[in-house]
């Protein structure tokens, strides 16, 4: 009698303990199914048309793909391609869920994101956005980032496997961040013409226009046999040259007095497959980043030897430029002439 009773009570737990073990399994595929619901991951990055972020304070990038999978920012700027690759290849395809927010921070959380959280709308060739969330900031331990569904209650944590820190920073709203930084991106074949001009010194200054013969304009008192094999290296230099950065410190009137001021050189390229760009460079004076402050025979500089002063086409925005890029094609008119023998 006292065995078929303890028969009973183990028969009895075991059923519950079973019944536990099947009410976590459930229960923990249904979280599974309910978190890959919510994912935030777009599952093909060559499907992505277009990616709108913007903040409460109406600051936003739109990034729109363009033919030949170039991009543009803001509907005016040509698009910094590798960083729009990594925010795509590294980011957009790669976020997952790292689990829930602790309740204890959810509505702090969610208070925060409203305030200074960014939307993100990501297209796939259509009117609506194939993924929309809310990115907002970073966990304790700068592991993890946290983000919302707009008809979700709850925020996630989300990171990226593999990865350690925060997600946000990708997500950036400076518009620096994304315009490219290239000014001249040209094949050989696909310019038409260059013109290199020295304002201060126009013997030094040329013309090449491209063909199966080169036509070079220079100044007679210069003129000889064409060093064609140079002509075509220095060509195939447009293929890809970028500005270093932006010098945002000067003001209004020292950029229209830089810009009354006798330039060093001007760089004019036409091409088929960028049009017409032209770069206007100036001297730049020494300061705290100047790398060399003494020429070869110790004498101070006066001017950066490593970096320029730059403007592209029309635009006011200050560039800076190095010499280590740009010095391949400032060459001058005798330098495309065959050296005597």
């Amino acid at each position: 009698m006292f065995r078929n009773k303890q028969s009973f009570i183990l028969l009895g737990a075991l059923i519950v303990v079973l019944g536990i073990l099947v009410y976590l399994r459930q229960t923990a595929e249904t979280t599974q199914s309910d978190l890959a619901s919510r994912e935030f991951a777009i599952k093909s990055g060559d499907d992505i048309s277009r990616i709108f972020m913007v903040d409460q304070e109406g600051n936003r990038i739109d990034l729109k793909r363009q033919s030949g999978n170039s991009w543009t920012v803001n509907d005016s700027f040509e698009a910094w391609q590798s960083h729009v690759d990594f925010l795509i290849d590294e980011t957009l395809e790669k976020v997952a869920i790292k689990g829930p927010v602790p309740k204890a921070a959810r509505d702090n959380v969610i208070r925060r994101m409203i305030i200074t959280g960014i939307k993100v709308e990501v297209y796939t060739n259509g009117d609506e956005p194939e993924m929309v969330y809310y990115v907002g900031g970073t966990t304790p331990d700068q592991l993890g980032t946290y983000f919302k569904h707009p008809d979700d209650q709850d925020p996630f944590i989300v990171h990226i496997p593999g990865f350690n820190g925060y997600l946000n920073v990708r997500y950036s709203l400076d518009l620096d961040d994304w315009i490219s930084r290239t000014v001249f991106a040209s094949e050989r074949d696909q310019i038409k013409s260059v013109r290199v001009e020295y304002p201060s010194e126009p013997l030094n200054s040329f013309k090449i226009t491209n063909g199966e013969q080169f036509d070079v304009e220079m100044d007679a008192s210069v003129a000889g046999p064409l060093n064609k094999g140079l002509i075509k290296t220095f060509l195939s230099s447009f293929s890809k040259l970028n500005f270093e950065g932006y010098d945002d410190s000067k003001n209004p009137r020292y950029i229209d007095s830089l810009k009354n001021t006798v330039p060093l050189i001007i760089l004019t390229v036409e091409s088929f497959n960028r049009g017409i760009t032209k770069m206007t460079v100036y001297p730049k004076p020494m300061d705290e980043r100047t790398g060399t402050l003494y020429d070869k025979d110790g004498n101070q500089l006066a001017v950066d030897a490593d970096r320029y002063y730059a403007f592209v086409n029309d635009r006011d925005r200050l560039l800076l430029i190095q010499d280590y890029t740009f010095g391949q094609v400032f060459i001058r008119s005798r330098d495309l002439i065959l050296p005597n023998r």
